[in-house]
């Protein structure tokens, strides 16, 4: 580079530079083995881990608000999902033993997941996403478009109007592509736990 603007200052022993530097590649080497890198386009690559503790309150921005069409963009990447992951992790009370939420797709599917393990087989899923948009709560196997599934001796879902005036609703279901069919077409099944239709 052209070195413009490098100056040295020692304290305690210790040396901090500040320079400017004009280079076209750059590597930063620990124990002989490149952690930082950048091409030249001065894109940089990390090998290792990354942490971010400023000692109070620690963001990090991913700011594409330049123009119309600029991202800001996180990608994450697992290699198998039988054996990888790839997701963010959740927990605002580390201190207090507060619980971990798992979001993205975790080991063990290709499913996009909320989940209090990192696991897809542990158990701990609340919702899933899977490869046909199905999503599920309560079940891994979603086979509906909405799929509601638990195991409760009480009633397993709610739907509350809480407004206090004008005109209340609490539900509307409609076909909105084809005329219903006047025999085989329903807005509502009930089926008990074999395959006879209840009212």
């Amino acid at each position: 580079g052209d070195g413009s603007d490098q100056t040295t200052k020692w304290h305690n022993g210790s040396a901090y530079v500040n320079a400017k530097l004009d280079v076209r590649q750059l590597a930063i080497a620990f124990s002989g083995v490149d952690k930082v890198t950048s091409d030249t386009s001065g894109n940089f690559t990390f090998k290792g881990q990354l942490t971010v503790d400023t000692g109070g309150t620690s963001i990090i921005t991913a700011d594409g608000n330049n123009s119309s069409g600029d991202d800001g963009r996180l990608v994450l990447k697992g290699h198998t999902s039988a054996f990888s992951r790839a997701y963010v992790k959740f927990n605002n009370g580390v201190s207090s033993g507060g619980k971990d939420w798992f979001l993205g797709q975790i080991r063990g599917s290709n499913s996009f997941v909320l989940s209090d393990q990192d696991d897809f087989t542990a158990g701990g899923n609340i919702f899933v996403v899977d490869s046909n948009d199905h999503m599920g709560i309560g079940t891994d196997s979603p086979s509906y478009r909405v799929d509601i599934q638990g195991n409760e001796a009480t009633w397993l879902q709610r739907i509350a109007n809480t407004a206090t005036s004008g005109n209340v609703f609490c539900q509307q279901l409609q076909f909105t592509g084809v005329s219903p069919n006047n025999v085989t077409s329903k807005f509502q099944q009930f089926v008990d736990g074999g395959s006879t239709v209840r009212f």
